[in-house]
């Protein structure tokens, strides 16, 4: 049986990271792969999806991971940018050249590329990924952005995020969930979902999104559910908002898998998401959506589907956002008939590479 060593944003508590994670662990172990995981809450990373995981932050359990392993598999996620530190950028990089030097297989598997900004980055970042021996990433933009770096010598394909994979926990674990949050999910059509996280100026956007869903509860008579993608960073900038509002939303302030999120999501009358992965889910489940932009990756998904974002997250315009909400309830039916067929493309998309992953894994 051959080992795959996972290496990502895990253990940290993000739905949408944990999705691809809980994706992963099933599929690879569906296909008879032993499965391990860097992860900041090993034991928990363990209890969660029945493999075996070592800490990430201690550097002799990683060394020992990447040493008994037969393939590294480095993914998904956005790992390689500079944007929020160079820190995070030389730890995935630092990673893949331990697996380099140990002559494991290594794959960069379905990553967002990206952005890059210093010099030093760029040079080091093309030089390390070139000896990779596949990459896929999850849009078109990164396949531009590694053409623009120089990583050329790679056989890489264009597919989409494994979380288009990823099976929904039964309804009634949904509505269980829904049920606890103090909602009576009998009325679908009511329920409208929101999925924020804190950006930039976090009290000029807490007071906006505050004023935004509240205006969502009052001009269209709904019950609105907020979904904390990230504890406890989104699930802190979700209780400031909270705390500006007039009206009472509902709150999913515990954590679950990503999969009943998901199950969740799908008795939403709508999604409304600045989280990518909450977009995505939702497309899954064949729920509307209405995506507000802070990066381009949202930009670049909503595309693939057809779709465009609505306003930025530093403009929010809700004229924008209400002329959506009745676009949406006036044409429904053919609204998800063209995300199912989107999301069925990706689906395709993400199971055809995830099959060449799994041929290059048993070579």
């Amino acid at each position: 049986m051959k080992k795959v060593l996972i290496s990502g944003y895990y253990g940290f508590h993000n739905t949408g990271d944990e999705a691809i994670l809980e994706t992963l662990c099933k599929e690879l172990s569906d296909a008879g792969v032993e499965v391990n995981v860097l992860s900041a809450a090993p034991e928990e990373t363990q209890r969660r999806y029945k493999v075996r995981a070592f800490n990430r932050a201690n550097i002799g359990e990683v060394i020992r991971a990447v040493r008994n392993c037969d393939v590294l598999l480095s993914g998904g996620g956005s790992l390689f940018q500079d944007i929020t530190s160079s820190a995070s950028l030389y730890y995935y990089l630092g990673i893949v050249i331990l697996g380099l030097i140990m002559r494991k297989g290594v794959h960069i598997y379905s990553q967002g590329i990206g952005p890059l900004n210093k010099r030093f980055n760029q040079k080091l970042f093309s030089k390390v990924i070139s000896k990779a021996k596949s990459i896929s990433v999850r849009d078109a933009g990164s396949y531009d952005e590694l053409v623009r770096l120089g990583v050329n010598r790679v056989p890489t394909t264009v597919t989409s995020d494994p979380v288009f994979l990823l099976e929904a926990a039964p309804a009634e674990q949904g509505a269980a969930i829904l049920t606890q949050a103090g909602l009576d999910v009998t009325d679908q059509n009511t329920l409208v979902g929101l999925a924020v996280r804190p950006w930039g100026d976090r009290e000029t956007a807490s007071g906006n999104f505050a004023e935004t869903a509240d205006r969502i509860i009052e001009e269209f008579n709904v019950k609105l559910v907020l979904f904390p993608f990230h504890h406890p960073g989104d699930l802190d900038f979700t209780f400031e908002i909270v705390n500006k509002m007039k009206h009472k939303p509902f709150i999913l302030d515990k954590q679950y898998l990503p999969s009943q999120i998901m199950s969740a999501m799908g008795l939403m009358h709508i999604n409304i998401g600045v989280r990518l992965h909450a977009l995505i889910l939702s497309a899954c489940m064949g729920v509307p959506i209405i995506g507000i932009s802070y990066d381009p990756k949202i930009d670049g998904f909503l595309n693939s589907m057809g779709l465009n974002s609505v306003c930025t997250y530093q403009n929010l315009q809700w004229d924008k956002i209400k002329e959506e909400v009745i676009n949406i309830s006036s044409n429904r039916a053919s609204i998800i008939e063209a995300i199912t067929r989107k999301t069925q493309e990706s689906k395709e998309l993400a199971r055809k590479n995830l099959n060449q992953l799994l041929e290059e894994i048993n070579r």
